[in-house]
This record gives structure tokens, sequence and C-alpha cells, in this order.
């Protein structure tokens, strides 16, 4: 992971339409935020469910359509496994009811009851049912995660700024190098955070040791190389766009000679690189014990005359080791590292100091930018087809080899060996390497190139100096804004999933409900083949459904007459009135059939039982006998059904009268039923049955507090005893000493009292699911009345910080006592954790502040 914090939400757009850089390629995607996310997740999870559905219906009714096209006649076992399965509201229930028919067929389907052909079918549709059931769960689970693209988002152009360089003389020099800098610690810190993993793969680094090389001349070369595509710097276009960065450093001793027109040269040497100026020589003086101390160790950079022209590809550079004598507390036999022992009175915890004679590296580093399959040097990218903002960043930024701003930037930072902060002079010379040092710059070095794009939207526009990204109407140029900020704020998500889902969702819904139609105007149309493929289809999908099945079974054994719908999923019975009784499932035997309901019942409890057989339209006997039970309905329930089919609406006085006659015949049967059931318990089994029919005694209820051998029942006495044990146990003893003593800082950190709407707001408004104080005034009050407060409270914030003043109702906490998790014993103190309820309105101060600083920290170092 990289050492980043989020950048500023004014630094990224949101529900834009951009182009997201991916290893397929660009794909348009939509950013919203973060917080947003799940809520999302869970609507297209909904819609990804209704499309299974509706695929559901689909894959049924071409089940029917399969059975309707066989030429051969069915088996009963395969209507069966039919029934089951088209009355199966979904494809779950289809999995315990084929599931059921295949156990069957399997245990009890012998001697020709259940056929192979049919076992197999049964099968099918078992697996059919499975798929589905479990694709759909698989589908809600990994489609919408899979339309999150990452945390990215398009930059807002107007965030986007790099400062014009007057003159390298001037101040914007300075001011240039000052706001480039924490970019450079950003990069250093997030080698450390990788270790061998993650990035480091991105860059390739070798170290070879060359002949000649001995214990006290290590003669070693470094190669390193690494490739940043157009995604890893997050441009949305060109695609096709990178840099390729490939060098070598080679260890160099000739460059090390004496100083002449000096008193003692023998204490002098220095760097001469590529026969240039001498370098400031570093003081060796092996008798002057705080040497050590005094040189600060850190790295030189050398550039070649020749890297001034832009139109070369390949640049040499030297560094230059500033280490001698530099006190160590650990030895090593690197050779930029070698140490020898180190006696010192003053200092003799250090025990080794750093050589003198250091080599230097000798380097080169070929920097290339490329267009498709086109290479260029810095200078040839003007005649690209680059976008013009584009080639001026790339200009500014690699100018020359990035390794040597990143040293010249960091410091002695640049050396992983220092030891402690600052220019200290110290070293841990065993925790580091030559190569370790290169490796860590590279690496920095790569990170740094890879951020140059965003690194412009985190600057920011600043007072006074120009943005050379504008044209002189005050637009950017082309391309300056084309790439992508990476956030954990938001989340990027696929466009076209987006609307592919919604789309497919209706259209396959659609479909599924005119499947109905389809069936009603097949069989509503002319035919004399009443066993055509089509017709037979139809027939199935009405026929085999369990509401026409229990039409069937009316007509047929009670002979009812003047069933309408009869060939849709609902049909309709005729009135009660022409047709009292009713048809219902009951045991008989170890079977279950339909059994006749009658209202014309003497009015007993359990009703009259009677032995009948249903007849046919020609007067035919059926061969099995149906019992049917006539159940007699109380006269209070009779006669409430009958006013109310009178009295439609229900207002009627004799209405009432017998709706309060029935609620009290209700009643007592209740009262007469629980006293029959008391009555009848012979076994603890029968009170655990009815004891779990109650219903939960309601909120918890804490127990009474014991402290110091003192029990509190009352709310209050145990609000006073768990004050005084958990809030009032410290006293002034405990405050630091000196709470007060003044500070001074050596410089200021710009903070401005100045307050936005949308900040305010952001702060006060935009946050989770948070406890009002004494007020009551939660968050989502807040955010409703935002339009009408809004200015107030953005004054308010404002003026808080101007004059540096928190208002004592922000003060105010309410203390609650919550129980800590566990099973621990709530009679005592310890068992509950105090809980401080601020203002909502307060806490969006803090919250402001407290991301203030955060800012401050990170970008004012």
């Amino acid at each position: 992971m990289d050492v980043y914090t989020n950048p500023p939400s004014n630094t990224y757009s949101l529900g834009t339409l951009f182009t997201l850089p991916t290893k397929a390629g660009g794909v348009p995607a939509i950013s919203i935020k973060s917080s947003n996310f799940p809520i999302l997740i869970a609507a297209y999870s909904i819609l990804i469910q209704i499309i299974f559905a509706s695929l559901w219906q689909f894959l049924a009714n071409l089940v029917l359509l399969f059975h309707a096209l066989r030429d051969a006649d069915a088996g009963r076992a395969r209507y069966v496994a039919l029934v089951a399965f088209w009355n199966s509201s979904n494809p779950w229930t289809a999995i315990t009811t084929m599931g059921a028919f295949l156990c069957q067929a399997t245990i009890n389907g012998g001697n020709g009851r259940v056929s192979r052909p049919e076992k197999f079918h049964g099968i099918i549709l078992f697996l059919l049912s499975v798929i589905i059931a479990f694709g759909g769960i698989a589908a809600s689970i990994f489609i919408p995660n899979a339309m999150s693209l990452g945390p990215a988002a398009p930059v807002h152009p107007k965030s986007v700024f790099l400062p014009e360089l007057e003159d390298i003389a001037s101040s914007s020099s300075i001011r240039i190098d000052r706001l480039n800098a924490p970019a450079i610690l950003r990069a250093l810190g997030s080698t450390e955070a990788f270790k061998d993993v993650t990035a480091r793969k991105n860059v390739d680094t070798v170290k070879t040791t060359l002949p000649g090389s001995n214990a006290t001349h290590p003669r070693q070369r470094y190669d390193y190389r690494y490739t940043i595509t157009a995604r890893e710097f997050g441009l949305q276009a060109p695609l096709e766009f990178s840099h390729k960065v490939q060098g070598s450093c080679i260890t160099e001793y000739n460059w090390l000679r004496p100083v002449p027109d000096i008193a003692d040269p023998a204490r002098f040497n220095g760097y001469v690189p590529f026969d240039l100026d001498p370098v400031e020589p570093i003081l060796l003086d092996p008798t002057d014990n705080m040497t050590a101390l005094w040189t600060q160790p850190s790295m030189g950079i050398e550039y070649h005359p020749s890297d001034e022209d832009l139109t070369i590809t390949n640049r040499s550079f030297a560094l230059i080791p500033q280490l001698a004598h530099a006190g160590s507390i650990t030895a090593s036999t690197d050779p930029w590292y070698l140490t020898e022992p180190f006696n010192s009175e003053t200092e003799g915890f250090l025990g080794y100091r750093v050589k003198s004679g250091r080599p230097a590296m000798s380097c080169w580093e070929e920097s290339l930018l490329c267009l498709h399959k086109t290479c260029t040097s810095v200078d040839g990218i003007k005649k690209t087809p680059l976008p013009k903002g584009l080639r001026i960043i790339v200009m500014g930024k690699f100018s020359i080899p990035v390794l040597t701003k990143i040293i010249l930037s960091a410091g002695p930072a640049a050396l992983k060996s220092v030891a402690g902060i600052g220019w200290t002079g110290l070293l841990d010379c065993a925790s580091s390497t030559l190569k370790d040092d290169l490796d860590r710059l590279v690496l920095a070095a790569y990170l740094n190139s890879r951020e140059v794009f965003r690194e412009t939207a985190l600057l920011g526009p600043q007072a006074g100096m120009s943005n050379i990204l504008e044209s002189a109407n005050g637009d950017l140029f082309p391309g300056s804004a084309d790439f992508v900020m990476l956030t954990g704020d938001v989340t990027a998500i696929s466009y076209s999933s987006l609307i592919a889902i919604p789309v497919t969702c209706l259209a396959v819904t659609f479909l599924a409900a005119m499947l109905p139609l389809v069936r009603k105007m097949v069989l509503k149309a002319p035919t004399t083949n009443r066993r055509r493929a089509s017709v037979t289809y139809a027939a199935l999908c009405a026929g085999l459904r369990a509401t026409q099945l229990y039409r069937m079974v009316d007509e047929k054994i009670l002979c009812t007459p003047d069933w309408i719908n009869r060939k849709n999923i609902i049909p309709l019975p005729p009135p009660v009135e022409t047709m009292p009784r009713v048809l219902i499932p009951s045991f008989v035997g170890n079977a279950v059939e339909f059994q006749e309901d009658g209202e014309d019942g003497d009015g007993g409890d359990g009703g009259d039982r009677c032995r009948l057989t249903g007849a046919d339209d020609g007067g035919r006997r059926d061969s099995s006998s149906i019992e049917i039970a006539i159940y007699s309905q109380t006269d209070a329930a009779a006669a409430f059904r009958a006013i109310r089919r009178s009295y439609l609406l229900g207002f009627n006085q004799d209405v009432q009268i017998a709706k309060r006659g029935f609620h009290r015949v209700v009643r007592r049967a209740k009262r007469r039923y629980w006293r029959n059931l008391i009555d009848g318990f012979s076994s603890s089994s029968d009170v655990f049955k009815a004891v779990r029919w109650l219903k939960f005694p309601g909120a918890f209820q804490p127990p009474p507090l014991q402290v110091d051998n003192v029990v509190y029942e009352s709310q209050m006495g145990k609000a006073n005893a768990l004050r005084q044990a958990t809030l009032e146990r410290r006293t002034a003893e405990d405050d630091i000493a000196n709470a007060w003593t003044p500070v001074f800082p050596p410089r200021s950190i710009p903070f401005s009292p100045e307050i936005s709407l949308e900040e305010a707001q952001y702060a006060t408004c935009y946050t989770g699911n948070t406890s009002p104080g004494s007020d009551n005034i939660t968050v989502k009050l807040l955010e409703a009345v935002w339009h009408i407060i809004g200015t107030h409270v953005r004054r308010l914030f404002e003026r808080c910080l101007t004059i540096g003043h928190h208002p004592k109702p922000f003060k105010e906490a309410e203390v609650v006592m919550i129980a800590k998790p566990g099973r621990r014993d709530l009679t005592e103190p310890r068992a509950w954790r105090p809980i401080s309820l601020l203002s909502c309105l307060g806490k969006g101060l803090e919250r402001l502040i407290a991301r203030r600083l955060a800012y401050c920290t990170n970008y004012h170092w």
C-alpha cells in the first residue's frame, strides 16, 4: 500500500462519466461516494434476484414446452414431477420438491411405479433448479461487487496546478522546491511500506560484482529498470503512453583526489567527477574525536555537462557520498559504509566511523517517453500527438532524472542508514548497504514518477504563482485534466454494468409478464387440432396449476357449476349462496383426501361425519370412496357472515352487534382451549410446548448494583453510584503538573479561519449514525433543515475559529452507562462503561478542526 492520505474532496469530481484505465483498456465509469456504494450494491442485488426470478419463470415454461413437443405420452410419475415443479414458486422450493420426488422414486419407485426415463427427467429438473437457485445467489454476490472498478474518480479541472519557474535563482524556485518536497517524502515513506512485495515487482534491480574487486576497494555495478504505463499514471487518454527508464551505476575510486593549495593536504580529499571542479571536500581528522559528530552524512549530485541538452535520452550523473569519518553505532563492510574502530572518550557509545575514501557512483540513465511504439526524449515529446497539457507536465517533471530529484530534495533522508531525525551526523551502517540505498531511491523514483499527474491536483492553486497549464484566457490546455485521482472516499462503478443490469431486469421482467398473455392468446385462437404443441403447452401451463387442479376436483366430486376463468391461473368459484359447501384437505386413514365443509351443521363442537361417494355427470359412481367431514359453525359466526354479505360497508348497527357477539364467542373459545390445554398437561414436554408460545417478556432490565456491600435498586441510586465509581475516582493530583507551559514554535502553519458552506455541511451532516447530546438534535434533523440553518452554522463555526472559543453548550455531555461486552457480573460497577453524548452541532465543529489539523500534518511538514 502507498503511504498516502485521501486527497481533499475538491480535487475530484463525482457523478460524471470518465474513462478508467485498467489492464484490459479504458472502461467507462462513474464515481460515487464509498459510503453510498453498499446501498447501490444492495439495490443491484435485488435487481439480479428479480432477473433470476424471471428466468425461473422462463425455465419452467421451457420445461412444459419441451413436454408438449414430445410425441410419446408421458407416464403418471412424470406428471407428478411436472406438477411439483410447475407449482414451485421459486427454485428453492423446486429443489425441495424435486429432491423429495427423487428420494421417493429411488426408495419406493420399483415394480414399474417410476421408470428410468422418468427418474432421469426428475434429475434434470432438480439440477436446473439447483443451477438457478445457486446461480442467483452467486450472481447477486459477485456481479454487484464486480461493478466496483476501484477507488478512483476523475480529477477536478480547477484543482490542477503546475507552477511556472520564472528564474532558477528567483524565490519561485525555492517555493517550487518546497511545494514538491512533500511528494518526495511520501515516495520515500512508501518504499518502507512496500518491503519486498507489491510495487517492488514493477522495479527490476540487479547488483553485479565486477572483476578486480577486493576487500579494501569493492567494485560493484548496480543496474535498474522500470516502466510506468498509462494505467499506472492514471491517464484516461492516451492509454498507449508509457515511461521507460533504465540505468546503471558503477563504483568509481579514481575520482577521489588530494586537494592542493592547503596547509596539510594529507587531511583533505576531494571528488572530481567528469573532470569537473572538485566538490567541497570532507575534513578527515583521525585525532579529533568530535570529527564524526561534525560531519553531516549526505549524498551529493554532479551532472555531466551534456545533461543540459534535452534532446538526448541518456544522461550521466555522479553520486558523491558525503560519509567519510561519520560516526556509526555498528560496523559494516559495504563499499559505502566500510567502517573502522573509533575510540572516543566523549562519544564512547559510537565505537565505529566510516573510513575515508568511499567510492563515488558513476551513473547513467536512459529515460524514454513512448506513445504507441514510438519512443523519444523529453524534448522530442513536443512532436508527438500527445495533448499539450500532458506534454507540459511530462516535460516539467522528467527534464532531469527523477532519481537525482529524490536525492537533492531528501537531503540526509536519502540515506537509509541515517540514525535519528535531522542533521545528527550519526549512522547505523549495519542497517543498510549500497544496494539497499539505491534500491530505496530507485523505488522512490518510480513511485514519485507514477504520481506526477496526481501531484498537480494535490498541489492546488498557489497564491502569487502562475499556472503554466493555463492559456491566456484562463482555460486549461487540452489533456491537463485527463487523469484520475485515487482515494478511498470514492468508488468507481462500471457504467456498462450500471446500465445493463436495470435494462436486463426490465426486459426479462416484461417478457415474463407477457407469458400469461401469450398463453391466453393461444387458447383463444381457433384451431381444429387441439393436440397441437402450442395448445398442449398452454393447457399444461393452466391445467397443472394447483388452483386449476383444485377446481377440477371440486367440479368432479361436488359437481360445482359456474366456475369462471377455467383456463387462467386463478379460477373463481360460484357465489357462496349457490354452493355453501367446500372441499378441504384432511387425513383419512394413511392418506390425504378432500373432504366437504358445510355450513348446515348442528352447531356442535365436532360436527357430523359421513361416508359419501363422488359421481360424474353421467351418474356413474367413483370407485374410490371419499370421506367428507361436515364442520358446523357457531350461530354467531354464521349470523355475522350473513349480515356482512348484506351490508358490505360494515357500519350498520346490526353488523356491529353481530361482530361483538362473534368476538365474545371467540374469547370464550380461546379461554376454554387454554383451560383444556393446561388440564391436559401430562409431561414436562407438554409444558415446554405451551411456554414456547409465550411472548418475550420485554426489554432488558438491569439487576441491582452493589458497591462496597451497599445495594442500589433505584435508577437514581444506580446513577449516583456509577458516577462516583467511574467518573469521580480521579483527583486534581492526577492532572498534568503544568499544562499551560508556553510554547514558542519555530514557524507558523497557515490555518485560515474562513469556512466554506460546503466544508461546514460536510463536517456536520456527512457522518455516521451518531447519538445526539442533551439537546436531542440528531444529525438527520440537522441535515433536513440545513438549507435554513446552514449559513448560520457556518458563521458560528467561523466565529469560533476566529476568537478561539468553544461554546459552553458544546462542552456539556450527557453520560450514559452501557454494559461491557461478554458475560460479566452486572452488579459490579466495573461491568459498565460510561459513554459521553455530545451535541451533534459541537461534534461537527470538532470534526472540522480535526480534519484541518490532519490536512496540515500532511501538507505543511
